[in-house]
């Protein structure tokens, strides 16, 4: 059975709330299990089903529902019906807790504007931390990836898939350094690069940053955040070039659908 590591519900619009989660580690296949999600505005309430038969493998769901005065001054509650063959429960609720306010929606719909003139395109492949364990390389006896590298299964991830499907935004680079330099990021190495990307999708160290030319970068720490009442406007993290050797270049993607700022509050 799977158990619900986390369920984060977050809202990079004021029309939209979008819902991420994380699965514990498991031998299972957690694309055999489908998600139900349900709503309500109080977690003692009525529970409203809005989506049905989600496959469990996915990272994410943008709940369009719920929009204007409704969004700004109700908390909403969501959670999970898991199910797969005779297998069904419920999971514990989240609920999003940061302000909203008009200013917020003002400085994110300029921002998105104004990049899609000038900044370039990228994709995100954000990390698997949790779900099915590798078949190939997972060892059940230290609950951990083993030292064997170039893991065509996981991709050095330890969980099966390696990454989630790519997510297409827009960022704007700095120029690389012509040598070492010392940061408020860290140490800054030739072929490191600063990369400003809108609020959507949080940006997590060990994800792979991938542009228009299949040239990949991975993301070290710190990423920094530009929040306004802890609601996620901007997002500057700092990214190294991966080896060509590296097995994350086996990584095969099909090129999604380049970010649109009209679109903006549909898709994220």
């Amino acid at each position: 059975m799977l158990n619900l590591r986390t369920l984060r519900v977050e809202s990079f619009d004021l029309d939209s709330m979008t819902l991420t989660w994380e699965w514990s580690a498991t031998s299972e296949l957690v694309a055999g299990y489908g998600v139900d999600i349900y709503r309500s505005i109080s977690p003692s309430g009525i529970w409203e089903c809005i989506a049905s038969g989600i496959n469990a493998d996915l990272y994410s769901y943008t709940d369009v529902t719920v929009s204007g005065i409704y969004n700004t001054w109700n908390d909403w509650y969501y959670r999970f019906r898991v199910y797969s063959g005779q297998t069904e429960y419920y999971t514990s609720y989240d609920y999003f807790r940061a302000e909203r306010d008009q200013q917020a929606k003002y400085m994110i719909r300029e921002k998105m504007r104004g990049m899609s003139l000038y900044a370039s395109s990228f994709w995100v492949l954000k990390r698997r931390s949790s779900g099915t364990q590798c078949t190939s390389c997972w060892d059940p006896i230290l609950f951990r990836p083993s030292p064997k590298k170039y893991c065509l299964t996981c991709y050095d991830t330890g969980f099966f898939g390696g990454y989630h499907n790519p997510i297409a935004v827009w960022g704007v680079v700095n120029p690389q350094p012509k040598r070492h330099q010392i940061t408020a990021f860290g140490e800054f190495h030739p072929g490191d690069n600063l990369i400003t990307f809108g609020n959507y999708p949080r940006i997590a160290p060990r994800d792979i940053i991938i542009d228009s030319l299949n040239k990949r970068w991975r993301v070290v720490n710190p990423v920094i955040p530009t929040e306004k009442k802890r609601y996620l406007i901007a997002q500057q993290c700092r990214v190294e070039q991966v080896d060509l050797g590296d097995v994350v270049y086996k990584y095969l993607i099909d090129r999604p659908p380049s970010p649109n700022w009209k679109s903006y509050r549909n898709n994220y």
